[in-house]
């Protein structure tokens, strides 16, 4: 799989998968890719526990042709970088290129399907937040830093379950950060946020 970001200054994400075993990691600009990646082995979730998915765990990283492996916290370190620009698709959600064995023709159409829909929403999207933008550029006045700023607290206030409710109330109670609307919002998110959870920094 490979996640286009459409975007000058930022990498591509690639993802390949066999069996329990995946590599991820970042398309250089010539189309080369592990710049850097990270091969992990998804370890079952026991019998009994809430979570539909099990862990990825971490194995070893390779950056510009180098050979695989790293200490452990670098490994993991490489792996957050990773796992952010994966989940923050969930929110861009930029067009996806998909491939696999026995791919049929069916398969590639639905996908064709959800990137124009996709592209549809986030041109909406898009426009809303122009709008806010405009907003609130008159409401800080001139300053560029101010208006980052703004924007940063603005974001940090929409829930993450992806509802569309742009003032949420409940936090994470591990980062205290990243808000939710509802536990049913927390509890949807999860699986995503536990990832980074602490990585981001609050704007308040």
């Amino acid at each position: 799989m490979r996640v286009y970001t459409d975007e000058k200054y930022l990498q591509d994400i690639y993802l390949r998968r066999t069996g329990c075993n995946i590599e991820a990691g970042f398309i250089g600009s010539e189309g080369e890719e592990v710049r850097h990646g990270v091969r992990f082995r998804i370890v079952e979730e026991p019998e009994g526990s809430p979570l539909r998915f099990g862990k990825w765990l971490p194995l070893s990283t390779s950056d510009l042709g180098a050979d695989w492996g790293g200490i452990d916290s670098w490994v993991r370190a490489q792996a957050a970088s990773i796992a952010k620009a994966i989940i923050l698709h969930k929110y861009w959600r930029n067009k996806l290129s998909v491939s696999f064995s026995g791919m049929p023709a069916s398969f590639e159409l639905d996908l064709t399907k959800w990137n124009e829909d996709h592209k549809k929403e986030m041109d909406e999207v898009n426009r809303a937040e122009s709008q806010r933008e405009r907003d609130i550029r008159a409401e800080v006045g001139g300053g560029k830093s101010a208006m980052i700023m703004r924007l940063l607290q603005v974001h940090q206030l929409k829930c993450r379950g992806g509802c569309g409710v742009e003032k949420a109330s409940l936090r994470c109670s591990k980062c205290r950060v990243v808000r939710y609307c509802s536990k049913e919002c927390q509890a949807e998110d999860w699986k995503y946020h536990k990832s980074i959870c602490g990585l981001e920094e609050s704007y308040e």
